[in-house]
């Protein structure tokens, strides 16, 4: 279904060229593209994580990215604190305080990402991706390099400091959020892009 609708879209961005060769070249490109960008999206049974990314999601929890929600429901609570979407697209919360975001249509809902907010670890050690104890940038930096070597990473910064480092795996990506202060704000692991 997301292949369609990918497929659909990046089409009618073709048709409205202007020149009539170029519609036929756009739309042979753009039809590639489209092909190359839903391959990215994984379907049930596809998703195959790099052995750093499947580390990466063990570390955070036993529950993996592509779970399907009705098996680990009964593990896990609902957080409706900023509403759900039309098919209960719910955070979700397991007794660590590791929260999960579920994406599908109704009845399909897989696990897609995982969220750990460094606030919710005052006091204990964030398994996620080795981190530990470490709550400075640097710290949580040399932390995370040491569990994904040879990883890459982009920092969003805002006024010469980064408040938000992302780091390739494959097929999806980390994300590293810090605070005014420097420490550790919050971890995020993205399976995949799902929408």
């Amino acid at each position: 279904m997301r292949s369609t609708f990918a497929l659909a879209a990046f089409a009618l961005a073709a048709c409205s060229a202007s020149d009539e060769a170029t519609d036929v070249q756009s739309a042979a490109e753009t039809a590639t593209k489209a092909q190359e960008a839903t391959e990215s999206f994984p379907s049930a049974g596809e998703y195959e994580p790099s052995p750093a990314q499947l580390a990466a999601d063990q570390s955070f929890s036993s529950i993996l990215i592509e779970t399907p929600l009705v098996d680990v429901q009964d593990q896990l609570q609902e957080l409706r604190e900023n509403g759900c979407e039309r098919y209960r697209e719910c955070d979700w919360q397991d007794r660590n305080k590791v929260r999960y975001y579920f994406w599908g249509g109704p009845g399909e809902l897989r696990l897609v990402a995982k969220h750990v907010d460094a606030q919710d670890f005052v006091g204990r050690s964030i398994p996620a991706l080795g981190i530990g104890t470490a709550r400075t940038r640097e710290d949580v930096l040399d932390r995370v390099h040491a569990f994904i070597p040879g990883s890459q990473w982009r920092c969003e910064a805002h006024l010469g400091t980064c408040f938000e480092a992302t780091g390739k795996l494959k097929p999806g990506w980390v994300r590293l959020s810090w605070n005014d202060d420097d420490t550790l704000a919050s971890v995020e692991l993205h399976g995949y892009h799902f929408t």
